[in-house]
């Protein structure tokens, strides 16, 4: 048998992809900066010291994913977005994953937007 026939008889083998499954209703758009995101008690706007920087990768108009070194500590976060001064949003995480196809082996954290914080 030839090799062309080899190759007509058996299927390409597909290398594992990295790629991940799309979740979001909503078209996303990449939004690559980092933000300020600190965990969230349901009421009250967390203090200055309690944010910490996350790298935003994507946004759509219900939610944001970005990259973060820990384990957010809340299922609800208040994420501040834009340039100061900062309009404040409250999300819900929906998807935690470590990425370990990245350096520092970062959480992959994907939120569905809740609502505006109003101070």
């Amino acid at each position: 048998m030839s090799s062309s026939t080899l190759t007509e008889v058996m299927p390409a083998r597909r290398e594992p992809s990295l790629t991940l499954v799309e979740q979001r209703r909503a078209r996303r758009k990449s939004y690559v900066c980092r933000q300020l995101v600190a965990p969230f008690d349901g009421s009250r706007m967390p203090n200055q010291e309690e944010f910490e920087w996350a790298m935003f990768r994507d946004v759509s108009s219900t939610g944001v994913a970005f990259l973060a070194p820990k384990k957010p500590a809340t299922k609800q976060l208040v994420v501040a977005v834009g340039p100061a001064p900062f309009s404040f949003l409250v999300v819900e995480t929906v998807r935690i994953s470590r990425r370990d196809d990245l350096d520092g082996r970062p959480y992959h954290v994907g939120c569905r937007i809740l609502r505006e914080l109003d101070e």
